[in-house]
C-alpha cells in the first residue's frame, strides 16, 4: 500500500468535523443511536438518554463502541463519563454470551457490534471486563450455556438469541438460537455467517494491543500497546507474524517475527506506558 497524505488529511478533517455532532447526542449516560423523523416529519433522537420521545429513550449498543474508542485527546468524554457508559452497558445489556443490542429485544447479541465493545473496553483500561466479554463470545461458552442447541458449537449465524423476553412475542423461537425473518433465511442454515468467527479474531488482536497506527509519523504501521491486555506474557502465532511478550515489573521483552508475503517492509510501533518505539 502507498500512503496518500492528501486523502489522510481529508479523512482526519472529516473525523474532526464529526466530533461536535457526536458530542450533541451524548447527555449524561450514553450516546444516542440516530436522528430520525416521525410521521409528522419532526426530528427525534432514537436511543436517547434523556427520557424523551417515550419508547425511543433506551440504550443502543451500536452507538457506544466507536465513541468510546475516540482518542482521549479529542476531549469529548471524561474518564468518569466513559466509565458511566460502560457501567450502563454492563448493567442493562450484558448477558451470558455478550451484550445484547438493546434492552429486551429477545436478548439478540450481534458479534459485529458486541465484539467492537471488547476493543472499546481494552482501549479504556478495562482489560478484565474485556477478557470476560471475549470469553462470552466463544463457541465453548455458547455450547456450555445452550448444550441442546446445535448451532454455535462449530460456527454460527450473525446474531444470537441470548434469552427470551417473558413478556415478549417470542418470534425468534428459542434461547441459544438465532433470529427469524420471513425475507432472510437465517434459520435455514445458521452456520454460514463469518461474523462470530472473524470478530473473535479481530477483538482478540485488539485486546492483545495490536491495531493500526494512528500516528502521522508512522502511516500504514501496526501498533502494539504492550500493557493493554493486562497479561504479563503471551504468545501469538499468525500467518503474517508471530508475537511473544514476556514482562516482569516495568521490564518488557518482545519477540516479533514478521513473515512477509511480498516485497517491501512493515513498520511496527511499540507503545509502553510513557514511551513509544518504532521498528521496521
Amino acid at each position: 500500500s502507498t500512503f496518500d497524505p492528501l486523502l489522510s488529511s481529508q479523512m482526519k478533517q472529516m473525523a474532526d468535523d464529526l466530533v461536535p455532532a457526536l458530542a450533541s447526542v451524548y447527555s449524561s449516560k450514553w450516546y444516542g443511536r440516530a436522528w430520525m423523523r416521525d410521521a409528522l416529519d419532526r426530528p427525534y433522537l432514537r436511543g436517547n438518554d434523556q427520557g424523551k420521545d417515550g419508547s425511543q429513550s433506551y440504550l443502543d449498543l451500536e452507538a457506544q463502541p466507536w465513541g468510546l474508542l475516540l482518542s482521549p485527546k479529542d476531549s469529548l468524554l471524561s474518564v468518569s463519563q466513559r466509565q458511566t457508559i460502560i457501567k450502563e452497558i454492563e448493567n442493562q445489556l450484558q448477558t451470558v454470551i455478550g451484550p445484547r443490542q438493546w434492552p429486551g429485544n429477545d436478548g439478540l447479541v450481534w458479534p459485529a457490534v458486541s465484539q467492537l465493545y471488547t476493543w472499546a473496553l481494552a482501549s479504556n483500561n478495562q482489560s478484565s471486563l474485556a477478557w470476560e466479554n471475549l470469553v462470552k463470545h466463544t463457541y465453548s461458552q455458547h455450547a456450555q450455556t445452550f448444550p441442546d442447541v446445535w448451532m454455535g458449537v462449530w460456527s454460527g449465524p450473525d446474531g444470537w438469541v441470548s434469552e427470551l423476553d417473558p413478556n415478549g412475542t417470542k418470534v425468534h423461537g428459542y434461547e441459544g438460537g438465532t433470529w427469524y425473518s420471513i425475507v432472510t433465511p437465517m434459520t435455514d442454515f445458521p452456520v454460514s455467517n463469518a461474523n462470530p468467527d472473524s470478530m473473535f479474531v479481530f477483538s482478540l488482536l485488539r485486546l492483545l494491543g495490536i491495531e493500526p497506527s494512528v500516528s502521522s509519523a508512522f502511516p500504514l504501521a501496526l501498533s502494539f500497546h504492550v500493557s493493554r491486555s493486562g497479561l504479563s506474557s503471551f504468545s501469538l502465532e499468525l500467518p503474517l507474524f508471530s508475537l511473544q511478550l514476556f514482562s516482569s515489573g516495568t521490564a518488557h521483552q518482545v519477540d516479533l517475527r514478521y513473515r512477509a508475503h511480498n516485497k517491501g517492509s512493515q513498520t511496527f510501533v511499540f507503545y509502553l506506558p510513557g514511551h513509544r518505539h518504532s521498528h521496521d
